[in-house]
């Protein structure tokens, strides 16, 4: 298989291409087939030039128009082409309707950013509950250990690809873990927190509903995103996208199948880019929520974290592309922006992860900011 370039010489080679392409070769520079052409002159050139077997870019921008390309392949068995309205996992993406779903009981009334997490899961005897707060959880600053990176959860899961976690079972793997520092005193990404934010979603809401039926319910049916999902186990019902962990001594491995129980409230849902696109465009465009409420989500801060640099609530930020989340699991990397200033959302997926995760991270940046290059914007020229 093809190697991985240097990252610099991959953002080089895509800025070159969105130069190239941008300048319309004697098409009507603001047509919609010649944005939709050069967009996948964009995906076929990293096709060619990275190890990856297939990536997706969806592109909405309120004055131009709407975009859906695919390069390379969604299933390399069957040799299938990607197409850009399968299904794949989300992954943290996921949090983004967590959060939102916390914010939208905090506007009813129903709960407090400030309040102590005990108020609601005592008895999950997560120590010092009575000092983290839900603000906490959602901004990374709750202290508590990161069960996917730091506790055995994940042995587990590479034993037992089906293992059906229960989320008290990640949190107590994460409370038997320690803690990393005193609640509100530092940023520490960690999927913990926002498995005991989905169950405070369970228990704030008037109505009993579970996590998978509140985020349905009240975020994904108003908006009409019927390819999204809150799974709870291995199955992505309808076309998907098969995905792959790659490695020099084996190539690529399907690792499609592995139970999403193991990422309950922090990266367990499977979309589509253009219900992402529709998601972010709604939630950060203010459609979701009240003004007030919205703001403070999107009120980042810089974290000293260079993979989540700035952070608010349940929300990632990046200078020309805007606010969002990136998501990585097995098999699946995503990346989804929407740029408040212009109204354009931009969501992009490959369905590739490797050890070199942050390099294929880039990649998916580098896609976005040369599609809002084409688009006719001025943004950085390098993630």
């Amino acid at each position: 298989m093809k190697a991985f370039k240097p990252i610099v010489a991959i953002a080089l080679s895509l800025l070159l291409v969105a130069v190239l392409i941008g300048c319309g070769c004697g098409q009507d520079p603001d047509s919609n087939a010649s944005i939709q052409g050069r967009l996948q002159d964009l995906l076929d050139r990293v096709i060619s030039e990275n190890n990856v077997p297939g990536i997706v870019l969806h592109v909405v921008d309120s004055r131009q128009g709407e975009w859906s390309v695919a390069s390379g392949m969604a299933d390399i068995d069957s040799q299938a082409p990607m197409d850009p309205t399968y299904r794949f996992r989300c992954a943290s993406n996921t949090k983004t309707f967590t959060a939102a779903a916390i914010m939208l009981l905090e506007q009813e009334g129903l709960l407090q950013l400030d309040d102590p997490i005990a108020k609601y899961v005592p008895e999950l005897h997560i120590p010092l509950d009575s000092v983290i707060t839900i603000r906490h959880l959602l901004a990374h600053q709750s202290g508590m250990v990161d069960y996917a990176g730091k506790t055995q959860c994940l042995d587990i899961l590479q034993e037992d690809p089906l293992y059906a976690f229960t989320p008290e079972e990640l949190v107590q793997a994460s409370i038997d873990a320690g803690s990393d520092f005193y609640p509100g005193t530092q940023f520490s990404y960690c999927n913990t927190g926002y498995v005991v934010a989905a169950l405070i979603i369970e228990k704030a809401n008037l109505e009993g509903l579970t996590y998978p039926e509140f985020i349905k319910a009240y975020l994904l049916e108003p908006l009409g995103l019927t390819d999204t999902f809150v799974a709870m186990d291995w199955k992505i019902p309808g076309n998907y996208a098969h995905g792959y962990s790659w490695s020099d001594e084996d190539g690529f491995q399907d690792v499609t199948v592995i139970n999403q129980s193991s990422a309950f409230g922090c990266g367990n849902m499977v979309s589509t880019v253009e219900d992402l696109a529709r998601w972010a465009g709604a939630l950060y465009g203010g459609e979701m929520l009240d003004a007030t409420f919205t703001a403070e989500m999107m009120d980042v801060m810089a974290t000293g974290d260079p993979y989540h640099a700035y952070y608010g609530l349940g929300c990632m930020y990046n200078p020309g592309l805007g606010y969002g989340h990136d998501g990585g699991t097995a098999g699946y990397l995503s990346v989804m922006r929407y740029d408040t200033d212009n109204d354009v959302a931009i969501v992009t997926f490959m369905n590739e992860v490797s050890e070199d995760l942050h390099t294929l991270n880039d990649i998916l940046y580098e896609i976005g900011y040369s599609a809002k290059r084409i688009l006719g914007y001025e943004v950085p020229e390098t993630p």
